[in-house]
């Protein structure tokens, strides 16, 4: 899965797309495979997840972590920017929702791993 969502976020076409989930519309500003930079030792740590950044600022990010005794978990975090002050007291599945479709789409992580809803919320 992390290899196709890489291969399609480093297309060339991917950065300026387009994204439209009902009102909201997204465009991509940037995608990479961010690293980590610590400040205290001065240590880089590479290849930490694939991060899709929008030109709103709102972001989702695909991390892999190997915790589990088979396989890999797949976190899945997602960064709503909302510019409207009132709106941040919204309920936050409903205010994430727009990305959450998107992430799921350009993933495909429920067909690939048969999941319907993710076993930890945030």
């Amino acid at each position: 899965m992390m290899k196709d969502l890489e291969t399609l976020m480093f297309d060339r076409s991917f950065s300026g797309q387009k994204f439209s989930v009902g009102e909201k519309v997204y465009t991509v500003e940037k995608a990479d495979n961010f690293e980590y930079s610590d400040s205290v030792d001065g240590s880089i740590s590479r290849n930490q997840g694939l991060r899709i950044i929008f030109t709103d600022g709102s972001r989702i990010i695909f991390r892999l972590s190997g915790t589990g005794s088979a396989g890999a978990t797949v976190r899945l975090y997602i960064d709503s920017y909302e510019k409207d002050a009132p709106k941040i007291y919204e309920d936050p599945q409903v205010m994430l929702a727009p990305l959450v479709t998107i992430a799921l789409k350009l993933s495909k992580l429920q067909e690939r791993t048969g999941r319907t809803a993710p076993t930890v919320i945030t």
